[in-house]
């Protein structure tokens, strides 16, 4: 409908790969969703799925290696599974009322690896068309998300997102 209502304003890959999708796919893209934060900096949503390491739990939310490269195929995600997505010193997320500081530490190398999933541009511009609850990283999930940081020895710091925070 946005594209309807504002031409141009999608692209005609993502377009096409909506096209190609059902119905049962959509609802998986908005489970892999939940694992997603806003980077507070960037404005990029960035879901942190360590599926190579932490399977069993990606599967009770049905998320599977196959899935995920399903929407690679589709051109919504990028899966690398041998291999973590590495940010570098500090990256800040948001999530509903809190901000997330992750920091990479002299023992990480200030790295922070960041799960085997990355949204592409297309997968950005679905992301940012959900609905708020299709998308809501919910506390079981943040605190798994948070954990998985903590083993790859990364500094966490969780405030509060206060009133004047976007």
């Amino acid at each position: 409908s946005r594209e309807i209502q504002y031409p141009n304003s999608t692209s005609i890959t993502l377009l096409n790969a909506l096209s190609m999708m059902r119905q049962e796919q959509a609802l998986l893209f908005c489970n892999i969703s939940k694992f997603a934060l806003m980077d507070i900096n960037e404005k990029f949503a960035h879901p942190l799925i360590f599926i190579s390491s932490n399977r069993e739990v990606y599967e009770t939310q049905n998320i599977t290696p196959l899935i995920l490269k399903n929407f690679d195929r589709l051109g919504l995600l990028e899966c690398n599974f041998l291999d973590e997505y590495i940010f570098m010193n500090k990256k800040v997320f948001q999530t509903q009322d809190k901000i997330i500081t992750v920091f990479g530490t002299s023992r990480s190398e200030q790295k922070i690896k960041s799960g085997n999933v990355t949204f592409t541009r297309d997968g950005q511009l679905l992301y940012s068309m959900l609905d708020d609850d299709s998308k809501k990283c919910d506390e079981e999930t943040l605190s798994f998300i948070i954990k998985r940081f903590e083993n790859r020895k990364c500094k966490i710091v969780i405030d509060k997102k206060s009133k004047g925070d976007v």
